[in-house]
């Protein structure tokens, strides 16, 4: 059995490397929500005890040691799958950005920094801003800042629980410790008001996770923490620069108008109403009355990464940004050309 995995897994790695990310990424939100069970399991255990029920006790003391087990073997196969301790170069905090603006169309790079990013969406090759923690927005000038100021608010809450970090298995990766007594230096960084020093050395997606986990052990829900991004680099990764830049200029800023056009949507009142939400959601209605491919928006499963909603089959057909309507998260198509913008622009005036 352990050799199968093993040959799926490099399989998977070998050919599917992308794929393999997502699982891997999946693989680990799936062991922080059974992290979640041991903890009820902790509790459910103390009240046994002090009822005297010894073996529904003994019974949950089982249970506890097959999800602790469990979550072993899910974070070897992740680590196989996909290790993204080390940060990727391409995805790095140090890219050339005066080379970048030296590009004719670097505005189309540029997002809205006001715009909030969820922890379920995938930031490679995307630059951050700065954070919120409850409704407050802290600046930050990349990734590494936002991982070492948000350790630091965290260990003003409790410093004894970020030193047990230092020793929590749940804490490690494959290859290296995310928090140590020791300076390692360009790698990792000293902590303001705890004696700890975090491993900065990963991607853009690796800090986001190590994010997550912190986040969980200090019981706050991930709604209440969003991402605030500079720039979104993707579509000179999507190809070469010059291929990206012989692309037709009103197909790339047809996009940005959409995502314009549609926060303004999102904050407008009176709101779409249900039937018009059930239209965009509909790719007939979509494909005859904005001659859209795909629906122009995808209903967002909250208890799964955004990063694994984006694809329809092998393609990526939709943004990872997200947009609220009638209360409901949703995604938008991905999918626009200049054909669109006609029927677009009449759509938004029928409103």
């Amino acid at each position: 059995m352990e050799a199968d995995i093993q040959k799926t897994v490099g399989y998977l790695n070998q050919y599917f490397s992308a794929d393999a990310r997502k699982v891997a990424d999946s693989l680990g939100s799936l062991n922080m929500a059974l992290d979640d069970v041991l903890k009820h399991a902790n509790v459910q255990l103390t009240q046994f005890h002090k009822e005297k029920k010894y073996d529904e006790a003994e019974t949950m003391l089982k249970v506890s040691k097959l999800v602790s087990g469990l979550q072993n073997r899910i974070s070897d196969v992740a680590n196989q799958l996909f290790d993204d301790e080390t940060e990727d170069p391409e995805d790095s905090d140090d890219v050339d950005e005066q080379e970048l603006k030296k590009l004719p169309n670097y505005a189309n790079y540029v997002v809205d920094e006001t715009v909030p990013h969820t922890l379920y969406e995938d930031f490679k090759y995307k630059k951050a801003v700065g954070f919120s923690l409850y409704g407050k927005r802290y600046p930050a000038k990349d990734w590494q800042d936002v991982l070492v100021k948000t350790c630091n608010l965290l260990a003003e809450m409790d410093k004894e629980k970020f030193i047990y970090f230092i020793d929590d298995p749940t804490m490690k990766g494959s290859k290296v410790c995310y928090f140590s007594k020791d300076s390692v230096p360009k790698f990792n960084k000293k902590l303001d008001k705890v004696d700890v020093y975090v491993w900065v050395n990963l991607s853009a997606n690796g800090k986001r996770n190590l994010i997550r986990k912190l986040l969980k052990k200090f019981d706050i829900r991930l709604s209440d923490y969003t991402i605030y991004l500079r720039a979104d680099y993707t579509p000179l990764h999507q190809g070469s620069v010059n291929e990206y830049l012989s692309n037709d200029e009103d197909s790339t800023n047809i996009g940005k108008f959409v995502r314009e056009e549609l926060r303004k949507l999102e904050n407008r009142l009176p709101q779409l109403t249900s039937n018009e939400l059930l239209a965009l959601q509909s790719k007939q209605w979509c494909k005859e009355n904005l001659n859209l491919d795909f629906p122009l928006l995808r209903p967002v499963d909250e208890n799964k990464d955004v990063s694994q909603q984006t694809d329809i089959g092998t393609y990526s057909c939709y943004w990872s940004e997200l947009f609220k309507f009638g209360g409901q998260i949703f995604l938008v198509t991905s999918q626009w050309h200049d054909r669109n913008r006609e029927p677009f622009v009449k759509w938004l005036k029928s409103l």
